[in-house]
């Protein structure tokens, strides 16, 4: 049971890059392919709360784990806190 707002439960999700590729390139997918992302992917990974996004931030490690720093969060309408 759910006793406060604060305690609902969201799902986020940390998004590195996207990648539009055509049908017949899906059959070419298999173990241990490399699929290519822009350059520095991973100084702009998307913050998407409930799928919406809501920030980026920059893959980074931290005591052997890999973690998110944020860089800016988006107000509601979405500009730059």
């Amino acid at each position: 049971m759910i006793n406060s707002f604060e305690e609902l439960p969201v799902k986020i999700e940390f998004v590195l890059g996207k990648k539009i590729i055509n049908l017949y390139e899906i059959d070419d997918l298999c173990a241990k392919r490399i699929i290519s992302l822009l350059p520095e992917s991973e100084k702009n990974i998307e913050i998407r709360v409930n799928g919406a996004l809501t920030g980026y931030g920059e893959l980074v490690e931290v005591d052997d784990k890999l973690g998110v720093e944020i860089h800016s969060w988006l107000s509601g309408n979405n500009n730059v806190k």
